[in-house]
């Protein structure tokens, strides 16, 4: 269980455009900007952050839909069967795209609507060519449906026939089709509705231990989050701010950033609720294309230790306690 499936470092995944009609310049907005983190089999790392912070493009990018910039992406890092996924070729990526599969936020547009529910949850099947037959083929796709509590009439119905919470669990069912090691989730209840959310989230728990699954789990949601993880790294503008066991996180947060996202939690103790200190964070989140010198936090931080520091100098991830990393000038010895 301590071996680690995902080896992340240094990775950078910038998006390139251009403005200007006799000068054009070429603009870098900086979605993943030197992430670095490792996950262990079986367990499940949450990343939080604002909309616009990079969790989604974290996400693709490990899951090859996008081609990093720069850093390492090492899958089985210590065994003979290391899959390096920055630099793999067509056969190994064949091989990543098996051992890796992504649950996509909005479980409507992710889905052919010309296609029925075996082909959806088929087409993994054929491509990696994992079935051998169409009898065997549909098998398959009857016991995808079937964990995922879907029913074999579903078979030849189509998305639009579908409840929410219900082509969310196509969606899984399709990642679950190539028996996958680690599944990235983004946002895998963002768009079903709050009754249903628990149904899923249960879902994904009781998968994850049938079948040895890792799991990184992307929100916004800090109580789903604080559920679902084992740790948590929080993300802030393309880095990772903070970064450590989920009940450390949520106990005792580090990070000017992570205080603030968790003073805006809910707590169900209405007395404790109305006298809990909020953090109100001021200004809006910089833009990514043009973010802040130095700790790029600092332009909404009401923490702020050394004016100079914090504002020409940036922090690097420190390991403060066991496990429990962060990036901040606070903690600077």
């Amino acid at each position: 269980m301590n071996d680690p499936l995902l080896e992340v470092e240094n990775l950078k995944k910038y998006f390139t455009f251009t403005r200007g009609l006799v000068r054009r310049k070429t603009y870098y907005l900086r979605a993943v900007d030197n992430v670095s983190f490792t996950l262990q089999r079986k367990r499940t790392l949450g990343v939080v952050g604002e909309s616009g912070c990079g969790k989604t493009t974290l996400g693709k990018t490990l899951v090859t839909l996008y081609k990093p910039d720069s850093g390492k992406i090492l899958l089985h890092p210590d065994e003979n069967t290391t899959l390096d996924v920055v630099n793999a070729n067509d056969d190994e990526l064949k091989q990543i795209r098996r051992t890796v599969q992504m649950v996509f936020q909005d479980p409507h547009s992710s889905l052919n609507p010309r296609w029925p529910v075996k082909n959806i949850v088929g087409e993994p099947l054929d491509i990696l060519k994992l079935a051998r037959g169409r009898k065997e083929r549909e098998n398959m796709v009857i016991d995808l449906l079937d964990e995922v509590g879907l029913k074999p009439e579903h078979l030849n119905r189509y998305p639009h026939e579908f409840s929410g919470g219900q082509r969310q669990r196509i969606g899984i069912a399709r990642a679950l089709a190539s028996d996958p090691d680690l599944v990235v989730l983004d946002e895998p209840t963002s768009a079903v509705d709050v009754s249903v959310q628990a149904q899923v989230l249960n879902l994904l728990k009781e998968l994850q231990e049938k079948k040895s699954m890792a799991y990184l789990f992307i929100s916004h949601d800090l109580g789903v989050v604080h559920h679902m993880s084992d740790e948590i790294a929080v993300q802030y503008l393309g880095e990772i701010v903070e970064h450590g066991d989920s009940e450390n996180v949520f106990n005792e947060p580090l990070h000017p950033y992570t205080k603030a996202l968790l003073s805006a939690l809910p707590v169900p103790d209405p007395e404790f609720e109305a006298h809990k200190r909020r953090i109100i964070l001021k200004g809006t989140l910089p833009n990514a294309v043009s973010p802040p010198k130095g700790c790029r936090f600092h332009t909404r931080c009401p923490e702020l230790v050394d004016e100079y520091k914090c504002k020409n100098e940036c922090p690097r991830l420190k390991e403060v306690s066991k496990g429990h990393k962060v990036a901040c000038w606070i903690y600077d010895d």
